[in-house]
This record gives C-alpha cells, sequence and structure tokens, in this order.
C-alpha cells in the first residue's frame, strides 16, 4: 500500500483527528462611537381590546322578540416578551375585564435556552396562584421521553401520591 493507514485512527471523526486546540475565533465587542459597548435588549409589548357580545340568559326573556337581552364583555390585554440576555427570555400576560373592574389572569414565565436542553418555569399570580416547572431535551424526538416536570395545583393542597 502507498497510503499510511492507521486503524486506531479510521474511525475518529474527522473533527476530533485535528485535535481540540482549534477554537472559535473570538470577536471584538462591537462599540459606538464614543467608545461604549452597544448593548441591545430586544422586547416586546402587544396591547388588544375585545368587545363580544351574547344573550343574557341570567335575564328574563323578553317576550314580544322570544329572545334573551343582549350583554356586552369588554377587555384590554396586554402581553410582552424581553431577553435579558442570551438564550433568557422573560414573558408576561395579563389583561383588565371593565364589567368586574379587575385584573384577569395573570402570568409570568422565564425560559433559559441551554442549547441541548430548555428550562422553564411559570408562575400564574390571579385568580389562583400556581406554577409549573419544566426541564427538557430540545429535540422534537426526545422532547417527550427526555424531561422532568414539577406543578402546583391551585385547586386543592392535598398530594394523592
Amino acid at each position: 500500500m502507498d497510503a499510511y493507514y492507521d486503524e486506531d485512527e479510521a474511525n475518529l471523526d474527522p473533527d476530533l483527528q485535528r485535535g481540540r486546540q482549534e477554537q472559535t475565533p473570538k470577536k471584538a465587542a462591537t462599540v459606538d462611537e464614543d467608545g461604549y459597548l452597544v448593548f441591545s435588549m430586544p422586547w416586546s409589548i402587544t396591547f388588544s381590546y375585545g368587545v363580544t357580545m351574547r344573550e343574557d340568559r341570567s335575564k328574563k326573556i323578553n317576550e314580544r322578540r322570544m329572545r334573551y337581552p343582549y350583554s356586552f364583555t369588554q377587555t384590554l390585554n396586554f402581553s410582552g416578551n424581553l431577553r435579558i440576555a442570551q438564550g433568557w427570555n422573560i414573558a408576561f400576560t395579563s389583561g383588565y375585564d371593565f364589567n368586574y373592574h379587575d385584573l384577569s389572569m395573570t402570568t409570568i414565565s422565564l425560559s433559559r435556552n441551554l442549547h441541548c436542553f430548555e428550562m422553564s418555569a411559570s408562575i400564574v399570580l390571579r385568580p389562583f396562584t400556581s406554577y409549573n416547572f419544566t426541564f427538557r431535551a430540545r429535540a422534537s424526538e426526545l422532547a417527550d421521553a427526555i424531561k422532568w416536570d414539577k406543578r402546583s395545583s391551585y385547586s386543592t393542597n392535598i398530594d394523592w401520591y
């Protein structure tokens, strides 16, 4: 044979054969014209207003029209998202009900991208306080197989298991 062939190196990944000394080159930080580090914190906020008209069956029926009277529900909803660092996200959602003059269900969630895994924690603040913590694989094939969930229950404090 003309070429040198090492049986031990034949099954190695080509990236491993080059050695682990090679690392990704480091980039210089981006600065503005005053010499300060450019800071960016992506965020979004959304507002929506909704009006719902429905038959109010709690009131007496209109015998002349043979229909229940209509009632209107008005809500103002808002939600937002804030990326506080690379891989860290905070999201929230809430609203205001004009009929009851009170905040609707308010939730806050924190998520972290851990490259191959994903961690998220959610808290419901109103009207029923509860939480949910999840740690799972990001690959869709493994997401249901490799996961850990911890949840609270707002309906009861009794552990049945």
